[in-house]
């Protein structure tokens, strides 16, 4: 049975006034939440704010979460922890995400086409044990360096492709339309107004 988790509002806490110094703003995309800091040139917090993200669990092993969700709640933890913040203040951004998670999205317009396939999903396990069956295994650790597992992104964008490419398959597409890849790739190129590819980390397109 398909599960899933409301999400709830962005918290902020503003723990000192501010002062004349730069600001740097830290941005922490996790699986549950997205959390946000402003320090000053001192290294001083000056701000936090956090913001809710929810799960799906469409099937056993299946983890997924809304892309436009998770961006709301990048923007929404951004805005709290900003709030009051003289524009043109914060001279550096920095930002951490869920590194393994997946999503397709449209290169013009940033707009997901897929739900984020979980780091924590399982739906590629059947694909990896036909690999290591086929003896494929020992490439794939001498070409990546990694094991076969379906928590790895390889096994997540196969399955993307083939269940969310264009006419539901991997193949017609070549407009250069579709762009897709970690979390990092997509919303670190909306944090810069960036929405195309991110060379990366992609998975589809040209």
């Amino acid at each position: 049975m398909a599960t899933s988790e409301a999400p709830g509002t962005a918290a902020a806490s503003q723990v000192r006034v501010m002062t004349a110094d730069p600001l740097v703003l830290g941005v922490d995309q996790g699986t549950s939440a997205t959390k946000a800091i402003v320090v000053d040139a001192s290294g001083e917090t000056v701000a936090r704010a956090s913001a809710p993200l929810a799960q799906r669990h469409p099937a056993p092993g299946m983890v997924e979460q809304d892309g436009e969700e998770l961006w709301r709640s990048v923007r929404d933890a951004v805005s709290a922890c900003l709030a009051g913040a003289p524009p043109g203040r914060v001279t550096a951004v920095g930002l951490s995400v869920q590194r393994e998670s997946l999503i397709l999205w449209d290169r013009a317009s940033g707009a997901p086409l897929s739900p984020l396939v979980s780091w924590q999903d399982r739906r590629g396990t059947d694909l990896c044990a036909r690999l290591a069956a086929s003896g494929a295994a020992p490439m794939v650790r001498r070409i990546s360096g990694l094991p076969l597992d379906p928590m790895f992104s390889a096994a997540k964008a196969a399955w993307l492709l083939d269940h969310h490419g264009r006419d539901g398959g991997r193949t017609g597409d070549r407009s250069g339309s579709r762009d897709g890849g970690r979390v990092g790739g997509w919303s670190g190129g909306r944090v810069g107004g960036r929405v195309g590819g991110w060379s990366g980390g992609r998975v589809g397109g040209r």
